[in-house]
């Protein structure tokens, strides 16, 4: 008989032995389970893994990132890291764990978009009819589809800049092991981000970064440009942490005590802090999305972990017990934002008229990528004020389809619902499931906030979204891999 590389036995010819013919028969090898690779590929991914959790640390630092130069810094580092990755791969000779074949219909869709907003730069005026290029209300045919193309080329690196991050996160995620610890240290961030919003606004005088705020006064904001956008990434912390803390709970009698009281010390002290700067931010539809979130982080959970059964209902009750005293707590500037909604919101509804009427002016071509915050202002009129300046569309569904028309600006859209199918079929596996359950209710949380509010455009809270759409989606393809030789059960504990 011949033995192959790792152990596994291969089939030989009948051999002769004392006058008989026997045959050798191999033993069958598993039909699934983890995939053994290299440990060069597992420090490589390992490395890349602790660069994402690093950018995620970084970015919302400088207001969330929510500038150009910001995201030109990201995307130039995101691209190096990448360009890095395939070089490495490149002298290992080995493939990338997680191969674009996989996402094919992701990544056809993403480079369509990436290919339109392109030809929205391109100067085709002369080359296209009148009728289709243009604008009546503003009286131009400008020589390209964008009325802004200097924008439109820089949501165009940012698009590239996405579709390269979740690549990197792909990778990384198929160690399914990986992929759960990155979600608790994610999770851990987002405690951390709390705790500075928390001490800036009680102890530091109210202060961003150190400086005296010019706007949210009385308003946790930590590092963020505003109090909604800080909002959406604590609800994705909340999310994250009722994800995680139900899966404990499930695991109970697998854990030791002392782990399981660590861990549920752990994660329960993140919720607090996070639920408490998230009432802090005063941000009413930032709250419902965290609500929303975690409620189906809680649903999904209970029916994707075993042994969870009523303890389920146990741990919701406790949750919306804490829930009530943080917002008795913290929670009054939330619910006088609440008593004044109708007042407040008055006039976002009248922007998102101008707006919707704007859209079927040029509904398939839309006015270019980035181009609201330039372009709106001309199609501004009573009865929204000519003194405000409406640089966002308060909801990134219409700026989408404003800024790319209806079909393109609705590609992200279709790409996340997909990402979002292949992380449900990844929650019946044991080794995902609470990567899936809480990447679900990201999901939910972007879904919610995203209606009436631009905090999906954040860069901070966009690579938030991306990666864990990569750790979620990455746990459906069924692809579990470990270090070889590195013992690890796909389902070990997070803590």
């Amino acid at each position: 008989m011949s033995v192959a590389a790792k152990g596994s036995v291969t089939p030989a010819p009948p051999i002769a032995q004392d006058g008989a013919r026997v045959r050798m028969v191999p033993r069958p090898a598993p039909a699934s389970g983890p995939r053994l690779v290299p440990p060069t590929m597992h420090r490589l991914n390992t490395v890349v893994s602790v660069a994402i959790v690093a950018l995620l640390v970084l970015a919302p630092i400088p207001l969330g990132s929510n500038r150009p130069a910001f995201w030109m810094i990201w995307s130039t580092a995101i691209g190096g890291l990448a360009f890095t990755y395939g070089l490495v791969l490149l002298r290992l000779r080995a493939p990338p764990r997680l191969g674009l074949a996989v996402f094919a219909s992701e990544v056809a869709l993403l480079l369509s978009l990436c290919a339109y907003v392109a030809v929205q730069t391109l100067p085709l005026g002369g080359l296209l009819p009148q009728v289709i290029r243009r604008v009546e209300t503003l009286g131009i045919s400008p020589a390209t589809l964008s009325l802004d193309p200097g924008s439109s080329r820089l949501v165009l690196i940012q698009f590239v800049t996405f579709g390269l991050l979740f690549f990197l996160a792909a990778q990384v995620a198929a160690n399914r092991l990986r992929a759960r610890r990155m979600l608790l240290g994610i999770l851990v961030i987002i405690a951390l981000f709390a705790v500075v919003g928390l001490v800036s606004l009680t102890q530091l005088g109210d202060t961003l970064l150190g400086f005296e705020k010019q706007i949210y006064r009385g308003y946790a904001t930590a590092t963020f440009i505003n109090r909604n956008s800080f909002a959406t990434f604590l609800a994705v912390g909340l999310t994250l942490g009722t994800a995680i803390l139900l899966e404990a709970v499930a695991l109970r009698r697998e854990l030791p005590l002392g782990r399981l009281l660590g861990t549920l010390a752990l994660v329960a002290g993140c919720i607090a802090v996070i639920g408490a700067a998230l009432v802090s931010t005063g941000s009413r539809l930032g709250t419902v999305a965290g609500v929303g979130g975690a409620a189906t982080a809680l649903v999904l959970g209970t029916m994707a972990f075993r042994g969870i059964g009523r303890v389920g209902f146990i741990v919701a009750f406790v949750l919306l017990g804490t829930a009530l005293a943080v917002v008795g707590t913290f929670g009054m500037s939330l619910v006088e934002r609440l008593v004044l909604l109708p007042t407040v919101d008055e006039s976002r509804v009248d922007a998102h008229r101008l707006i919707w009427a704007a859209i079927f002016e040029r509904p398939w071509l839309g006015y270019g990528a980035g181009s609201f915050a330039t372009v709106f202002q001309a199609f501004q009129r009573p009865p929204l004020s000519a003194e405000s300046v409406w640089n966002n569309s308060h909801s990134t569904y219409l700026a989408l389809w404003f800024e790319m028309g209806l079909v393109a600006g609705s590609i992200p859209l279709v790409v996340i619902a997909l990402l979002g199918l292949r992380t449900a079929r990844g929650a019946r596996d044991p080794a995902s499931a609470v990567v899936s359950v809480a990447t679900l209710g990201v999901i939910v949380v972007f879904a919610i906030h995203s209606l009436l509010d631009f905090s999906a455009e954040i860069e901070a809270n966009a690579f938030l979204f991306t990666v864990i759409l990569a750790l979620g989606a990455a746990g459906g393809l069924g692809r579990n891999i470990v270090p070889a030789g590195h013992g690890l059960r796909p389902h070990t504990p997070l803590t």
